[in-house]
């Protein structure tokens, strides 16, 4: 599946294609001198022992990676042929749980339908419409009477907000 819903930048392969290179069902047949970024990829499925085989992404149809820096984000890239497999049940209510142990880091889930995105929250999904390759996501925490209030929008990577949070990471030394 992550030959198929992942970006791959060497190959100028783009999401929801499937890669050149792939043989279905068996996997990539220039596996030994394939791209640094599929070298450097490493999907959740296969390096959390506590995921069963429902979460497969030849099964559940989407591809999880975890992408460190600030709070750190849970991308989800889903199968566009499967718009609708990341909503369903265990996927949706542990998403949720995710989002909601992330809180105090600022760790972000964002589920990604070709360059739709949806940002699970605790208790709620926040749908960004299409988010382009010179936005960024972020993510502003207010404190309200009724608690903590979380709120996702995307802004453009030159915007001051984004580019404070870059420099943010850059300093604590992750991307």
């Amino acid at each position: 599946m992550c030959c198929k819903v992942m970006r791959i930048p060497e190959l100028a392969k783009e999401p929801n294609l499937w890669c050149m290179h792939c043989v279905r069902g068996q996997g990539c047949e220039r596996y030994e001198t394939r791209p640094g970024s599929c070298r450097e990829f490493q999907c959740m499925y296969t390096t959390s022992p506590t995921l069963t085989p429902a979460w497969k992404p030849s099964e559940c149809k989407f591809v999880m990676q975890w992408e460190p820096g600030g709070g750190g984000r849970l991308s989800i890239h889903v199968d566009t042929q499967r718009p609708d497999a990341w909503k369903k049940e265990p996927f949706l209510s542990t998403f949720h749980q995710w989002a909601a142990d992330g809180v105090a880091q600022n760790m972000q889930v964002c589920v990604f339908v070709g360059r739709r995105v949806y940002v699970v929250m605790p208790d709620r999904m926040v749908d960004l419409g299409e988010v382009g390759p010179d936005e960024v996501i972020m993510t502003r925490a207010t404190q309200t009477p009724r608690g903590l209030v979380l709120e996702p929008f995307k802004v453009s990577k030159d915007d001051p907000r984004a580019r404070a949070a870059m420099d943010a990471q850059a300093a604590h030394g992750t991307p």
